[in-house]
């Protein structure tokens, strides 16, 4: 299925390949003789992911008690997971030519549930935490292919789900052929995602398959559908809070067994985290 959607979106979407530094950072990563030095030096040849590493190691998202001044530095701060994530949030950020309101929005949305997915991850223990804001950030990427496909159509269709005129999914599957979810899972095939990440991308909204057959995969999605339901009620990266939502119903957080005073404990948690981060991740 996975090839199957990535030509899909090769040839409906023309989707662009990931940043080639980015790619490299990640490929270096993945050897086994990689210096911080040799890492630093590729990651300088981009100037905004740099600004955006030292910005980042800076940040109380990651504690450090001291200032970090020197690419090198932050390289050996914020250690490999913390890294890849960076380099995949710069390359997230990057995707699109024209980051209107509705760009922003989807940025506003992709960041909550990524903080949101790695707070519920910590929590619970239910998965990696840094698996688990990568698996935030890039769930609705096929939001994003949508509105680089077609802008004014993908505006109307917004609207028509803001106001209460239309579900999501259905306009998804009649404008633009498939649901973002599967689009997404897509993009993440191109990108070379392992396939915990395809599988949990393609489920997040509804956990519609069993727990049984991919474990790993579940309880992440399980993850990312407590913290996208958390975004929703908060109004983060949505044109309203969800006031009606009951969270502690919510497919994943029956999942995982939280109950609903820990939801709310982490409702709290996650409005303060994400007011405590824009200045790294909204610059």
């Amino acid at each position: 299925m996975a090839d199957q959607l990535c030509e899909i979106v090769e040839s409906m979407y023309n989707l662009p390949p990931m940043p080639a530094v980015a790619s490299r950072v990640l490929e270096m990563l993945q050897s086994v003789d990689y210096t911080a030095e040799s890492l630093a030096g590729l990651i300088a040849c981009d100037p905004v992911l740099s600004g955006r590493l030292l910005s980042m190691a800076n940040s109380a998202f990651y504690g450090v008690r001291t200032e970090v001044s020197t690419i090198p530095r932050a390289v050996v701060i914020l250690g490999e997971e913390a890294l890849r994530s960076l380099v995949l949030t710069a390359s997230l950020k990057s995707f699109g030519s024209d980051p209107g309101p509705i760009q922003k929005r989807l940025w506003e949305d992709a960041v909550g549930c990524a903080l949101a997915a790695r707070l519920v991850a910590r929590d619970f223990n239910s998965t990696n935490a840094e698996e688990a804001f990568l698996a935030g950030l890039f769930r609705h990427i096929g939001k994003l292919v949508m509105y680089d496909f077609d802008p004014a159509r993908y505006q109307r269709l917004l609207a028509l789900v803001d106001a209460g005129e239309a579900q999501a999914d259905a306009l998804e599957r009649e404008w633009f052929h498939f649901p973002h979810a599967m689009l997404s899972a897509a993009v993440l095939e191109k990108w070379k995602f392992n396939p915990t990440f395809i599988q949990a991308t393609l489920h997040h909204d509804r956990l519609d398959f069993s727990p049984g057959v991919y474990p790993a995969a579940y309880r992440l999605a399980a993850t990312v559908n407590v913290a996208g339901s958390l975004c929703r009620a908060l109004g983060i990266g949505q044109a309203r809070p969800d006031t009606e939502m009951r969270l502690s119903q919510v497919p994943g957080a029956l999942s995982l067994g939280i109950p609903y005073g820990q939801m709310k404990k982490m409702l709290a948690d996650l409005e303060t985290i994400f007011q405590e981060n824009t200045s790294v991740f909204f610059d």
